[in-house]
């Protein structure tokens, strides 16, 4: 499946939310969402450590540690993640039901989960 690094960051984003909450669905919902997050995870981790190098980049020191953008920088910092965001990857990953998600007619996903998940969602 053709994704963009961005839509693999969003989804790697809900689906740890999800799998770390205890959401009632059927257990194929939660084995193929966990399939799914560890055919992501690869390609998520090689673009947080640019995401974190261009924050080091742009970023000042935070209190407690690490890097924080200011608002001065932010211009600089998205022209540098967008093209990173846009490239195109194909990962081997196939969309999940959303009757694979649900237990009568309600869902472990909350919408805002269904618009990261994007793609990785089908009817």
């Amino acid at each position: 499946m053709r994704l963009t690094i961005a839509q693999v960051f969003n989804a790697v984003t809900a689906l740890h939310a999800i799998i770390t909450d205890k959401r009632p669905m059927p257990q194929i919902g939660k084995y193929r969402l966990a399939r799914m997050h560890s055919l992501l995870l690869p390609e998520y981790l090689v673009a947080s450590a640019q995401r974190d190098e261009l924050i080091r980049k742009h970023g000042v020191p935070r209190e407690g540690g690490g890097h924080i953008v200011p608002d001065e920088n932010m211009a600089a910092f998205n022209a540098e993640w967008l093209p990173i965001g846009e490239a195109v990857i194909e990962v081997d990953v196939e969309p999940v039901r959303l009757a694979d998600l649900t237990i009568d007619g309600n869902g472990g996903v909350e919408a805002s989960e269904l618009i990261m998940l994007g793609p990785l969602v089908t009817e």
